[in-house]
């Protein structure tokens, strides 16, 4: 820069004018603008939000040019984040708690966000997603605590960085294989047979470009709590940004989710299908779709409970003559067993 003003003959005075207009304009604020008719508003996020490497990359974003996915290249922190609504109930609190100690036992941090943690973060740092958040808030029918759970996992990832897990997903090992190397997003279930990927566990690096897609799509669509939630923000919509991401930076395809195509297989018995900074997890086959319950999740140490399967009358399977939801002494044992379940199952490579 000093080399280039030196050849023009420009003295020290406008060197120094021209350096003071370069930081300013470094502040600023990034701002990119869709022509959707869908959208609400135009995603912003202030240049400081970054990571100083990821610059060329928000560029190219707002300039519609080829994204370079090596342009966020950040740690995995060892850390694993819960979402639990503010009114969470003491047995659910119990099983979050079980699962805590596990991953604090292999040298995880863990944090457990509720809905007004989230809110304080969005409020404070993130003011281009307030009215995307105040959307969700107004949804009118009882999907209204998964679609900002949905919606949360993704800024927290992005935010943070780290690992990602239903509350209902129970810790039984060392989490330490979903760290994929520095910059690599991580999603262990996919569901690409159905056109989707199971947001219920995932991890990546903070500042990772495809949540911060999967944010922009759910932030401009008017119809974010109308719209079908496996759409507006669930497993297809993740799957829509993974399509996005593939396409934007040029990385070569593993597989596209909107022509519902099934995983290839992995090489050499490995659980893991790599293409650039993201891989995809093969634990439960081809790309099928998920399997909640005892020893399913054993090959990546974890147990997903059945929908509601832990309160009496849950909307899927009612469990009428339990009653871990009054005597909570009961949850932990049933937690061990439910680990042991899966041990047998914990063999397959990572």
């Amino acid at each position: 820069f000093y080399q280039e003003h030196e050849r023009m003959g420009a003295n020290y005075k406008q060197l120094l004018g021209h350096l003071a207009l370069f930081v300013v304009t470094l502040g600023s604020t990034v701002r990119l603008s869709f022509a959707d008719s869908n959208t609400i508003s135009s995603f912003e996020l202030s240049s400081n939000e970054y990571t100083s490497n990821s610059d060329a990359t928000h560029r190219s974003l707002r300039r519609g040019r080829k994204l370079d996915p090596k342009a966020v290249l950040n740690e995995i922190p060892k850390i694993v984040h819960f979402t639990v609504a503010d009114n969470a109930k003491e047995h659910q609190m119990k099983v979050v708690e079980y699962s805590r100690k596990k991953a604090e036992s292999f040298g995880f941090e863990v944090m457990v966000h509720r809905d007004s943690d989230a809110e304080a973060l969005i409020y404070s740092q993130y003011h281009n997603l307030v009215p995307a958040w105040e959307l969700l808030k107004e949804t009118p029918d009882q999907t209204k605590g998964a679609r900002i759970g949905d919606f949360v996992r993704l800024l927290l990832i992005y935010h943070y960085g780290g690992v990602y897990l239903d509350s209902d997903m129970v810790t039984c090992k060392d989490l330490s294989p979903l760290l994929g190397a520095p910059g690599v997003a991580s999603f262990p279930l996919v569901n690409s047979v159905a056109g989707g990927i199971v947001n219920a566990v995932f991890a990546g690096p903070a500042r990772h470009i495809v949540f911060r897609m999967a944010l922009e799509m759910q932030s401009t669509n008017k119809k974010l709590n109308t719209q079908a939630i496996i759409r507006a923000t669930g497993p297809k919509q993740l799957g829509d940004a993974l399509d996005a991401y593939f396409e934007r930076t040029h990385t070569p395809r593993i597989v596209k989710f909107a022509d519902k195509e099934p995983l290839p297989e992995p090489e050499n018995e490995s659980m893991w299908i790599q293409s650039g900074l993201i891989r995809f997890g093969v634990t439960e086959g081809s790309g099928i779709a998920h399997v909640r319950g005892m020893g399913t999740l054993g090959p990546l140490g974890l147990v997903h409970f059945h929908f509601g399967s832990w309160v009496k009358d849950g909307p899927r399977v009612n469990h009428k003559e339990s009653t871990c939801d009054t005597d909570l002494d009961l949850i932990e044992p049933f937690l061990d067993h439910a680990c042991s379940v899966g041990e047998k199952y914990y063999n397959r490579k990572w």
